[in-house]
């Protein structure tokens, strides 16, 4: 029972960093190798991935299960996309978006099975994520609005030079409207994490976020 304990406890941190460094994304030890865009985030999803698969428990299921047929369907979109390679005529270029629909489909596998391994502790620990998110995200925004700087991305490169001087925020998540909608979506996963919290000091840091 204890190694169970420490195993939800170790899932649930990773599940935790996982949300922090996705929400952060390319802006944190970005590596190109050969076209591929790597960052901290999906480098953590490599190294962690065996610990994470060692006990694949998403395909304990039968096979007329809504599950079985879900996932068995994004590995047919992963191998029919390999196939349609073949196809096009630029092979980077489609290798690019390959690769896309790849992590995609990787990152929703391994968040599905590090929740299970998580266990009743789950939501504690996204939100636990989501909570520490936010508190990285706002002083970058506010480094923002005092200073009109930002972080590098799409979004800022292609920006007329005549929005340059509007004050908005993005933080990380490449545009002012993302951003938003992380805040908004935030706020219930907050509030259910504020009435769970048994620490003053952590519900002070939740009311702070």
């Amino acid at each position: 029972m204890l190694k169970n304990f420490q195993e939800s406890d170790r899932s649930g941190l990773l599940l935790a960093v996982l949300v922090v460094t996705g929400i952060i994304g390319n802006h944190l030890l970005p590596i190109n190798v050969g076209g591929i865009n790597l960052f901290f985030f999906r480098l953590l999803l490599i190294l962690f991935s065996p610990f994470v698969f060692r006990n694949f428990r998403l395909l304990n299921f039968r096979y007329n299960s809504a599950n079985f047929w879900f996932i068995h369907f994004c590995f047919f979109w992963v191998i029919y996309g390999m196939v349609s390679l073949l196809f096009i005529k630029d092979f980077m270029e489609g290798f690019k978006a390959w690769m896309a629909l790849v992590w995609g489909v990787v990152i929703f596998i391994m968040f599905c099975q590090l929740m299970l391994m998580t266990g009743k502790k789950m939501p504690y620990y996204f939100c636990i994520g989501l909570l520490l998110a936010n508190l990285i995200c706002i002083p970058v925004a506010l480094w923002e609005l005092t200073t009109l700087n930002h972080l590098k991305g799409y979004y800022i490169t292609n920006l007329p030079d005549y929005a340059l001087d509007r004050k908005i925020a993005i933080a990380f998540l490449e545009n002012p409207n993302g951003y938003a909608y992380f805040m908004v979506l935030s706020q219930p996963f907050l509030y259910y994490l504020y009435t769970i919290a048994r620490s003053r000091f952590l519900k002070f840091i939740v009311l702070m976020a």
